[in-house]
């Protein structure tokens, strides 16, 4: 779907924090989530410009809207499971004793290296800075293909928690929808704009392409973050994610709202520009993730019939 600007006012009665999870009803039956509005009691009933984008909607002030009445949502077909093959791949390397090391190695972190801005992060030796996060990047970039990343570490374990270990029923918070038994960090591709790259294929196939859209998504994180991000504040971040993702999902049909938000997405990226990983999650949410016809975020097998983890060949 191409995207229009439209305008919407939107007034919700605020209840508690303002990085909680908002909701109010307009009269047209809608509901709008608004999620971390970073300004003071009197900006909380705004008139904010929207770029509908598919069916969510996203504040140019930052606020992430999810509009849609999911009670009436009708029932879908049934998807392949995201883990179709590989199983024994996917559950040797989502076990982070078996990451893929670097041929160069790793730096060891200390309570130090947490507290320090990512950015001045120094691994030595010649190491790439990303160790600190994922030593399968590093080996990324020393194969120059940040399919070892995806296929290995990020993908294995994401479809091995979705599939074998929390087996989270249909997902729908307004944002995202997804299929029973798989994992919801979609959300967070989604909300960092990497569903909407027109040809993700070409992103997948070209390192030029995914180093440029790389750099774009670096470039337009608020001035500052990059330089200033922690390793300790990248964690408490990763632990909201978490918490929220499992706190949402388990809850009943209807009832499910996004468990994350643009400020919380902006935080991650900003860890992962500062250390040099950003290009291999870029790559991994193309690679594992996707828009479906039916509305819904597949992964893996979902998106891939011949899709298959562990090293890539």
């Amino acid at each position: 779907m191409g995207s229009l600007v439209i305008f919407l006012i939107l007034t919700c009665a605020w209840h508690g924090d303002a990085d909680e999870a908002t909701v109010c009803q307009s009269k047209d039956g809608r509901c709008a989530i608004n999620l971390a509005v970073d300004t003071d009691a009197e900006a909380k009933s705004i008139a904010v410009s929207l770029l509908q984008l598919g069916d969510r909607e996203v504040g140019r002030s930052g606020t992430v809207q999810a509009s849609g009445d999911v009670s009436k949502a009708p029932s879908l077909p049934e998807l392949p499971p995201t883990l179709c093959r590989d199983a024994a791949q996917a559950a040797f390397y989502e076990d982070s004793a078996n990451e893929p090391q670097p041929a160069l190695g790793c730096p060891d972190k200390d309570a130090a290296d947490r507290a320090v801005p990512m950015a001045s992060l120094i691994a030595g030796g010649g190491r790439d800075p990303a160790c600190y996060l994922w030593p399968s990047v590093a080996l990324s970039h020393e194969l120059n293909t940040c399919a070892v990343f995806s296929r290995t570490t990020a993908s294995s374990e994401s479809a091995s928690w979705g599939q074998n270990r929390d087996k989270y029923p249909e997902y729908d918070d307004g944002l995202i929808k997804m299929a029973s038994n798989t994992w919801h960090e979609a959300e967070y591709c989604l909300i960092s704009g990497f569903f909407d790259i027109p040809d993700p294929d070409a992103l997948l196939q070209s390192n030029e392409a995914l180093q440029q859209r790389t750099q774009q998504t670096c470039n337009a994180l608020p001035e500052g973050l990059i330089d200033s991000v922690t390793l300790t504040q990248l964690d408490a971040a990763w632990s909201r994610m978490l918490v929220g993702l499992a706190e949402s999902a388990t809850r009943p049909a209807g009832q499910q709202t996004p468990f994350m938000n643009v400020s919380e997405a902006q935080i991650h990226n900003a860890a992962f520009c500062a250390i040099g990983a950003m290009d291999c999650v870029l790559y991994w949410c193309l690679d594992f993730y996707c828009k479906l016809p039916d509305g819904r975020i597949g992964s893996g097998c979902q998106c891939r019939s011949d899709y298959t983890y562990g090293m890539p060949l």
